[in-house]
């Protein structure tokens, strides 16, 4: 209890949502630009903190549309950051990133740096 209060109280405050928020959209916008750049069916989305790569021209709106992706794609993708050390959510189909209180901008940069390289090979 003494650890989530902390949490809180300290790390958590309402100043920090804002920036991580705006790391959140950089990683979202960041994968957009390289999608289309490289020409990949797939999309990337972020909200607050949480974001994903959706294997699909649009993000979906419902179940049916997210069962309509390329799951194929997916854990190519998902291999390829794991063997370049950017560890994805862990086997999450629908949120790639958790960014936190303690993401600096480099991490950021380092992971669309990541996943440049890996539009260019999934072209």
């Amino acid at each position: 209890t003494t650890a989530c209060i902390t949490a809180l109280d300290k790390v958590l405050t309402k100043d920090v949502f804002p920036r991580v928020t705006k790391l959140g959209d950089a990683l979202a916008a960041g994968h957009n630009k390289i999608i289309k750049k490289y020409g990949l069916r797939a999309c990337a989305v972020n909200l607050g903190a949480n974001g994903t790569v959706f294997w699909r021209k649009k993000p979906p709106t419902n179940y049916r549309e997210w069962l309509d992706q390329d799951f194929g794609a997916f854990w190519r993708y998902w291999h390829m950051n794991l063997n370049r050390g950017v560890i994805p959510q862990a086997q999450c189909y629908d949120e790639q990133w958790t960014v936190s209180a303690l993401h600096p901008q480099k991490d950021v940069d380092h992971m669309l740096e990541v996943f440049d390289e890996i539009g260019r090979a999934m072209a």
